[in-house]
């Protein structure tokens, strides 16, 4: 009986180290993911930002409305009288 009782002690210390590595596995990966999930979002705020700078210069003052906005998108233009 007291054999089982060793074995069984014995069994669950090693599940419980195996838990724990796993659990620090994952965290480790839940943390990796973050990471990456927060670089790509830094590239697409970049990307974003560049698109509009590079879209800035087609502006232009429209004779029709005075505001500025592109080229040929006037917003009385789609008005219908």
């Amino acid at each position: 009986m007291n054999i089982l009782m060793r074995s069984f002690d014995v069994i669950a210390k090693i599940y419980k180290s195996s838990n724990d590595e796993l659990i620090s596995e994952k965290k480790s990966f839940l943390e990796h993911k973050d990471n990456i999930i927060k670089s790509l979002i830094s590239t697409l705020d970049d990307m974003q930002e560049e698109q509009k700078k590079d879209e800035e210069p087609l502006l232009m003052y429209c004779a029709n409305c005075r505001k500025k906005h592109l080229l040929g998108k006037c917003p009385l233009s789609s008005l219908k009288v």
